[in-house]
């Protein structure tokens, strides 16, 4: 029957059974567990036995799931987030050897999954994106994840035993367009030079790797796709932070924390980069007024800058007044523990 010719109560009931059945499918497809929520070892059969169609699961922080056997009956399922699942073991996750059409799998923050568990990853030949932030990732878990060959977007982010004995792996991730490394403690300069091969990468987070000195900064101009780059908390100084104008497609570039950095790189780091939108170094404490020359004020900002943070550094207020008058955002983060970027990798861009 023609909608357009049903009573007004009918076209009335006819939408309510439309928007019914299409949230419906939607359930069919995608289902995420609300915070408030655990599903557990028993509660899973149940939820693929009544949505056998889905494509997306999200059962993050479900403490109490020992195991993810019963997701193999989930044939079309290409989206996964198993954070934060604690209870999950090596032999919890051995299932996923068998599920070969996942393209995003999130797992970061289960604990007790050690490197073996990460052997079940190699058959995952689909995935592009893979969050495995503070998991117990070292040389050989590194070594199963180097054979992902289709992977986008990476993020092992916290995992504090990555060392150059492990990152020679990623090398031969060469689609990678986006890899986090915050907070790898052991991250340094020599690893570095095993991401020369990333070419196509845009997006590159390594703040906070204390190791990282003037010699990453030579590795990192021939990353020339680079547009964000994060390398707060590292020890670089002036003389290689003003280097980083040779990254010429630069939008957004984080120094925040980089207690090295005087004020001499600024003027050439900032004419240096045309697309430059981005510039964040709060919590410099080396940055004075008498390290700018010329004057803060008087420097012919590219106009495509929108956004300078120069919180809790030691530059006067006189000082600052001339970018207020490029018409500059002045953004000012209330204490170290601001989160610049609440992501999923795919958000970011």
């Amino acid at each position: 029957m023609d909608f357009f010719n049903l009573p007004f109560r009918g076209r009335i009931l006819a939408r309510v059974c439309f928007t019914w059945r299409h949230s419906f499918l939607t359930l069919q497809q995608r289902f995420t567990i609300p915070n408030s929520l655990k599903i557990t070892s028993t509660s899973l059969p149940k939820i693929c036995s009544l949505f056998p169609n889905l494509t997306s699961l999200d059962i993050h922080n479900s403490i109490n799931l020992f195991n993810i056997h019963n997701l193999t009956t989930l044939v079309q399922l290409t989206f996964l987030d198993i954070s934060r699942c604690v209870g999950l073991t090596d032999e919890g996750v051995s299932s996923l050897s068998s599920m070969i059409n996942l393209k995003c799998l999130s797992i970061g923050g289960c604990t007790n999954i050690s490197e073996g568990g990460f052997s079940f990853f190699r058959t995952l030949s689909s995935l592009e994106y893979l969050r495995a932030d503070r998991c117990n990732l070292r040389r050989k878990g590194l070594e199963c994840l180097g054979g992902l060959l289709h992977l986008r977007e990476l993020d092992i982010s916290s995992c504090p035993h990555i060392d150059e004995s492990g990152v020679k792996h990623l090398s031969a991730l060469t689609n990678l367009i986006a890899l986090k490394l915050k907070r790898c403690r052991s991250f340094n300069n020599d690893c570095l030079k095993h991401l020369t091969t990333l070419t196509n990468l845009e997006w590159l987070d390594a703040s906070y790797c204390y190791w990282l000195t003037d010699g990453a900064v030579g590795v990192l101009k021939g990353l020339t796709n680079l547009r964000t780059l994060k390398l707060q908390g590292s020890n670089i100084s002036d003389e290689a932070a003003e280097k980083l104008s040779e990254l010429k497609q630069l939008q957004e570039l984080h120094l925040s924390h980089c207690a090295s950095l005087k004020g001499d790189f600024f003027q050439p780091l900032v004419s240096g980069l045309p697309r430059l939108h981005t510039l964040r170094m709060s919590f410099c404490t080396g940055l004075l007024d008498k390290n700018f020359s010329p004057p803060l004020s008087d420097y012919d900002l590219s106009p495509s800058v929108k956004k300078l943070e120069l919180s809790n550094t030691r530059l006067s207020e006189s000082g600052l007044a001339g970018v207020v008058s490029h018409m500059l955002v002045l953004v000012t983060l209330p204490s170290i523990f601001e989160i610049f970027d609440r992501y999923s990798f795919v958000s970011v861009r």
